[in-house]
C-alpha cells in the first residue's frame, strides 16, 4: 500500500517560532511542486489609506543541495587469506579490513585495503583482484603486501532520486484523515474536551491539527478532495460506527479542501453522540482500499493517513499484526503532543519530516522513478501577494 500513516494526540497553539516554520513548509508545497520549482511573487507594500502599493516582484527557486544522488551496491570475494584459527563516487578512499573472526571476541586482522569507488569499479570490470596490506607494526617498518587477494564479483550503481524530484515531476501525496469520537475525549460543551468548540473562535485540539497539517500538504494534491472519516462515535441511525463520512453522506467521503474537513467536523459535532471504544481499524483497512486501487491504474500518487486520537507513543519497533506479521516499512508517525511545550516546536514539523523519506523507501522499494519533465522558460506571477 502507497502510504503512511500519522498518529496525533493533544495539541497546542503554535508560538513565533513555530509559526515561521509552518509559513516556511507552507511556501514549501506551493514551489516544489511546480516543475519549475519555481514561484514568482507579487510584492505589496501597504500604505496607510493609500492601500496596497506595487513594488515589483520576487522569484524564489527551489534547489537541493546533496554530496551524491548514486547508490552503490557491492558484493566483495577474497581469496588466498591467511588461515589464522563492505559512498560517493568521488576519489574518496574506502578502507576495507578483512578481520580473522573468534568468538571471544578477539578477532584477528588478515589484512586491509585502501581504494576510491572508482578503484573498485575498475576491479569489477577487469575481473582481477587487489592485494591486502598488512600495515607496519614495531617489527615491521614497511607495509607487506599479502598473497591474499580481494575481487568485486557485482558492482551495480543506481541513481538516487529525491523528493523534490518526484514531487516536480507531477507525484502527489493525497491526504486523508480521521477524527476519533469516543466518550474519552469528553463533552463536547465542556472546556476541558478535546472537542470543545469555543465560541471566541479558537481552534480545539482536532481543528488545529487538521488545520496545521492540511494546509501544508494541501498543495501536494492536485484536485485537493480529501478522504474524511469519524470513528468510535454513534451515528445517524443510532448505531456505533468506526468509520463513517464526516460529511454525513451516505455515498460520498470526500470533502472539497481544509475548509470541507473543517466544515465536515463541526457539523459531525452537532450530529454524532461520543460513543467508543478506540477501535480505527475499519478506517486504515478502508484508506488501504483506496490506496490500492489506486497502485492499479497510477504509481503517482502516495496516501497519507492523519488519525488523530489518543494514544500511548508506539515504542520505536516496527507495526505487528495480531498475527505477528511484520510491517515491511516504518510508515507510522506518533506525535503526543502533551511534548510539544510552550509551542516551540512546529506540530507540523514533527508530523511530516519522517514523511519524504517514507515516500523515498516506498518509491526505491518499487523502482519507481520520476517522470521527466518540460519547464517553461518563464511563468507569469502568481496570485499570492506577499506583503512587506
Amino acid at each position: 500500500m502507497a502510504s503512511s500513516a500519522i498518529q496525533l494526540g493533544r495539541t497546542r497553539r503554535l508560538g513565533k517560532h513555530a509559526l515561521y516554520l509552518f509559513l516556511g513548509m507552507y511556501w514549501k508545497g506551493l514551489i516544489v511542486t511546480k516543475q519549475s520549482r519555481s514561484l514568482t511573487l507579487k510584492l505589496l507594500n501597504k500604505k496607510g489609506q493609500a492601500g496596497l502599493v506595487n513594488l515589483g516582484t520576487i522569484t524564489v527557486h527551489a534547489e537541493e543541495t546533496m554530496a551524491a544522488r548514486n547508490a552503490v551496491e557491492i558484493a566483495f570475494r577474497c581469496s588466498h587469506l591467511d588461515n589464522k584459527d563492505l559512498f560517493s563516487k568521488s576519489d574518496n578512499p574506502l578502507i576495507l579490513e578483512c578481520f580473522d573472526f573468534n568468538s571471544s571476541g578477539n578477532h584477528v586482522l588478515i589484512g586491509k585495503i585502501q581504494k576510491s569507488i572508482v578503484d573498485l569499479e575498475n576491479l569489477h570490470k577487469e575481473k582481477i583482484g587487489a592485494n591486502f596490506i598488512l600495515p607496519s607494526s614495531r617489527h615491521h617498518t614497511h607495509e607487506k603486501v599479502l598473497k591474499g587477494q580481494l575481487f568485486v564479483d557485482r558492482f551495480i550503481e543506481t541513481k538516487l532520486y529525491s523528493f523534490l524530484d518526484y514531487m516536480s515531476s507531477g507525484f502527489e501525496l493525497n491526504f486523508m484523515v480521521a477524527v476519533d469520537f469516543t466518550a474519552s475525549n469528553g463533552n463536547p460543551h465542556s472546556q476541558d474536551s478535546l472537542h470543545y468548540i469555543d465560541p471566541t473562535g479558537r481552534l480545539n485540539a482536532y481543528q488545529q491539527a487538521i488545520m496545521e497539517v492540511g494546509e501544508v500538504i494541501q498543495f501536494y494534491d492536485s484536485d485537493r478532495r480529501f478522504p474524511a472519516w469519524g470513528f468510535g462515535g454513534r451515528t445517524y441511525d443510532g448505531s456505533v460506527s468506526h468509520c463513517f463520512n464526516l460529511n454525513g453522506s451516505a455515498g460520498g467521503f470526500e470533502v472539497e479542501g481544509v475548509e470541507g474537513i473543517m466544515a465536515a467536523y463541526a457539523s459531525a459535532l452537532h450530529n454524532v453522540n461520543l460513543a467508543g471504544p478506540t477501535l480505527f481499524g475499519q478506517v486504515i483497512n478502508t484508506a488501504a482500499d483506496i490506496a490500492g486501487h489506486s497502485v492499479s491504474s497510477t504509481n503517482s500518487k502516495y496516501f497519507v493517513l492523519l488519525i488523530i486520537t489518543i494514544l500511548d507513543a508506539d515504542n520505536g519497533q516496527r507495526l505487528e499484526s495480531s498475527t505477528g506479521r511484520i510491517a515491511t516499512r516504518d510508515i507510522v508517525q506518533f506525535v503526543p503532543m502533551r511534548e510539544v511545550h510552550g509551542g516551540q516546536i512546529s506540530i507540523v514539523q514533527a508530523l511530516l519530516e519522517e514523511l519524504p523519506g517514507q515516500f523515498l523507501t516506498y518509491m526505491r522499494t518499487r523502482e519507481i522513478i520520476p517522470q521527466p519533465v518540460t519547464v517553461p522558460a518563464t511563468a507569469p506571477p502568481q496570485d499570492h501577494p506577499y506583503v512587506v
